[in-house]
């Protein structure tokens, strides 16, 4: 995700892998749009 946003690329995709509390494992997977803020709406309060 990091990369993709330095690399300024519209969209990535995650995986996560995930384990379960039964032991099963499994992989979240998901399509995340990136973007730059603009830096007038990019103030800290």
């Amino acid at each position: 995700l990091i990369d993709a946003m330095y690399a300024d690329q519209p969209s990535t995709t995650i995986e996560v892998p995930v384990r379960y509390q039964d032991g099963r494992a499994g992989m979240l997977r998901a399509d995340v749009t990136t973007g730059r803020v603009p830096t007038a709406l990019a103030t800290e309060t």
